[in-house]
């Protein structure tokens, strides 16, 4: 299923880097949706993309190219309101 909100920042090994979602997947056998994610950022660095588990602790929509952090709760406050927190 192709993506709505294909910009997204992903946590790895606790740094927040850009991605793009490409598609989804929903496996019958599993619970939840799993997304295949691409590197949005030059080349050169580390590779990380691939396919992710959907966590939204760990993969957020990057509406305006702002990593979460301190800014976080402008960005998504209906991520604070439905879990009560940020990490």
């Amino acid at each position: 299923m192709p993506p709505r909100h294909a910009q997204v920042w992903v946590r790895i090994a606790g740094t927040w880097r850009p991605g793009l979602i490409s598609y989804w997947v929903a496996d019958p056998g599993k619970r939840g949706w799993e997304c295949a994610i691409e590197a949005d950022e030059p080349p050169g660095g580390r590779p990380w993309q691939g396919r992710y588990v959907y966590d939204p602790l760990t993969i957020r929509p990057r509406p305006r190219g702002v990593a979460p952090g301190i800014d976080s709760a402008v960005l998504c406050p209906d991520l604070r309101a439905s879990t009560g927190s940020f990490p």
